[in-house]
């Protein structure tokens, strides 16, 4: 039951800019939505022409499939846009602070070790502990 609850009323906790989708993807779902519920009624208004039960059988599950796929992509996208879960909504909660390395300059960086670096640390340790151990 949360779940449904979830996609009807949509997430409203506030995200990182990183997890959520940008305006022009929800623009290009509510397209494809938009699109999709086109093609049903396309479907629909074609659908007294064809006289093949089979044929009939096939173009209903295609209005139902295109008419469900695309009434979710629209509701998805225009519920997101409109509770504003995208970068720059009310839910962003702007950078995340632990992947923001673009804003680091070299001295944050000092206290990185290289791979190079920590095999040579090991390698002394335990030539350290070799020479401790023969004395």
């Amino acid at each position: 039951m949360e779940k449904i609850k979830l996609f009807i009323f949509g997430n409203r906790e506030p995200a990182y800019t990183n997890k959520l989708p940008n305006q022009l993807s929800l623009g290009c779902r509510a397209i494809v939505g938009a699109y999709l519920l086109y093609l049903a009624k396309g479907l629909v208004d074609d659908f007294s022409t064809v006289k093949t039960s089979n044929m009939q059988i096939i173009i209903t599950i295609a209005i139902v499939l295109f008419s469900v796929c695309g009434f979710l992509f629209l509701y998805d996208a225009l519920r997101n846009y409109v509770i504003g879960r995208y970068p720059g909504g009310k839910l962003d909660l702007g950078e995340n602070p632990d992947n923001a390395l673009d804003c680091k300059d070299e001295d944050d960086y000092d206290d990185v070790v290289t791979e190079d670096e920590a095999l040579e640390e090991y390698a002394a340790d335990e030539a350290q502990d070799h020479s401790e151990t023969e004395e």
